[in-house]
């Protein structure tokens, strides 16, 4: 519903009056790719017509066969084809697929129909970034995006902020999750995702994850769905961010945490301003830290937290001071500002 691709049966039917076009049965577009493909010109000249159309409605793409995704003679092109169908906002290089429509006027539906094109783009990719950040998307329409995403996938980056997207489209995502993951960045500050979904997010976190980031600034995520990710921390986590600024996260959640760090933990990050967190749960936070811990940051500005904890999440982030460890990019606990609402990209840990 909502989105003219649906899981396992393409798109839906379009008006009478829109011509159907079936990638299914493309042989002559591929002859004529063959044919041209000395003269890239000619295939950029093909593949903008192509995109005019789809955009303006008078065609329709059909799903790839398995076959036709991993011909050599479509990549070309497919990457034209995205490129000016979607402008800036899709990048191909050193093996990362971005499509950042942070922004942008297409309608979700329109996306869907023209990622047809990109799935040889996508299956050759080792990391997929969507950047939806303020955009119409909704519960409805993850199921139909995350399609796209190949279980080959290594790094999967996505930004949700400022959606509509709630606990039912969370679930969709962590569902198709690829099981051999090794490093995702969820970005869902802002959004409707309450315990519920975060614990469901929880269950399905591939459990070779090295890298984990979860951004769910200003949202209703309390204690419940904390402990819920923290039980379900992959241990062979080494960096690990929970941006958990401006949340319902008290101290039964930051304790639940800091109890469940992973032993092979190195990087850790946590954000807790403006949160119900006091003494008991930010002192967890630097008396369990793993051994192999040689970064840690925290941030409890806007909180109960006394100067006396503050002075000991300091300690336990200044190298080598602490408990004989040693680093030389330590961290430190820094009074800031509030951040903005929407925040998810990998940027310096106390701005925006």
């Amino acid at each position: 519903p909502g989105s003219p691709y649906t899981r396992g049966q393409g798109c839906l039917k379009p008006p009478a009056q829109v011509v159907r076009l079936s990638i299914l049965v493309m042989w002559l577009l591929l002859a004529y790719i063959r044919q041209n493909l000395t003269h890239r010109g000619s295939v950029s000249e093909s593949a903008a017509e192509l995109a005019e159309k789809v955009r303006a409605g008078i065609v329709e793409l059909q799903p790839l066969t398995a076959d036709h995704a991993q011909l050599v003679q479509l990549e070309d092109f497919c990457l034209s084809f995205c490129r000016h169908f979607f402008g800036p906002s899709f990048i191909n290089e050193g093996g990362t697929v971005k499509l950042a429509l942070s922004g942008s006027n297409l309608e979700v539906k329109t996306v869907c129909i023209a990622l047809v094109m990109a799935v040889p783009l996508l299956k050759s990719a080792t990391k997929i970034e969507f950047d939806l950040e303020g955009t119409s998307i909704r519960d409805a329409d993850i199921a139909d995006l995350i399609e796209f995403l190949p279980s080959t996938t290594e790094s999967f980056e996505v930004n949700l902020a400022g959606t509509q997207v709630g606990d039912v489209g969370i679930v969709q995502l962590a569902q198709s999750l690829p099981v051999d993951l090794r490093s995702l960045e969820a970005g869902f500050n802002s959004t409707l995702i309450t315990d519920k979904g975060l614990a469901v997010l929880a269950q399905h976190l591939p459990q070779n994850l090295l890298s984990f980031e979860a951004i769910l600034y200003n949202t209703q995520v309390g204690d419940r769905g904390v402990t819920a990710l923290a039980k379900k921390l992959p241990p062979t986590l080494a960096n690990f961010r929970a941006g958990l600024y401006k949340t319902l996260v008290g101290d039964e959640g930051v304790i639940a945490i800091a109890q469940n760090l992973p032993a092979q933990l190195q990087i850790f990050r946590i954000e807790l301003a403006g949160t119900k967190v006091t003494d008991l749960g930010a002192s967890a936070l630097a008396e369990h830290l793993p051994d192999k811990i040689v970064k840690f940051e925290a941030n409890v500005s806007g909180t109960k937290v006394s100067a006396e904890v503050k002075a000991l999440l300091k300690e336990a982030s200044s190298f080598p001071a602490y408990r004989g460890r040693a680093s030389k990019d330590a961290g430190a606990v820094t009074e800031v500002e509030e951040p903005p609402t929407y925040c998810c990209r990998l940027v310096p840990f106390f701005g925006p």
